[in-house]
């Protein structure tokens, strides 16, 4: 038990530095290390990657002191992880929890936009999509409920985007055929 301990306490050190691992023949390396700034932890939370290559990875910036997620953050790569660069950051978001992208370039990410001083347990489900691999953005669809959150995303062999969730303790599927437009 102490050797499996020290081993499991050493990979993770491997881990967090960032140093390529070797397990039964399969080789993993860190190629993002994201932080908003020092004074934010960052969460991430979802992969996507669309035909060409080009990998997107989402997450929320937080607030230590209040735990509160305070930005949404969608981060590419356009080089099989050599670069990332962050495309899309908005303040308000209150988790971005999904990603998916179409093999035309189309990129959908999904989550909640965060309640109101007055409601803090308002939540509008919230959608964004970029109709060119992450060169702009925009809300295509939001739904407001008592708790609403936006849980996963994919697009269909003709293009629909089908994003399925919360909102109000019920489970929704919803579809857009036009991009959300």
């Amino acid at each position: 038990p102490s050797k499996q301990r020290f081993i499991a306490v050493w990979l993770a050190v491997l881990c967090l530095k960032g140093l390529t691992m070797h397990i039964h023949g399969q080789t993993w390396e860190t190629v993002d290390d994201y932080q908003l700034s020092a004074s934010y932890s960052h969460r991430g939370s979802a992969i996507a990657v669309d035909a060409s290559g080009t990998v997107f990875a989402v997450g929320n910036s937080f607030n230590p002191l209040s735990g509160v997620p305070n930005y949404g953050v969608v981060r590419r790569s356009q080089d099989q992880g050599v670069t990332w660069q962050t495309v899309d950051q908005s303040a308000g978001w209150d988790a971005v929890t999904t990603a998916a992208a179409s093999p035309a370039g189309v990129v959908v990410v999904a989550g909640s936009a965060a309640g109101t001083a007055q409601d803090p347990y308002f939540y509008t489900w919230r959608v964004r999509l970029s109709p060119d691999r992450g060169v702009h953005w925009s809300t295509v669809g939001e739904l407001a409920a008592e708790y609403g959150k936006a849980a996963a995303a994919c697009f269909d062999s003709n293009g629909a985007i089908y994003v399925a969730g919360l909102s109000d303790s019920r489970t929704l599927v919803r579809r857009s055929t036009d991009l959300g437009v």
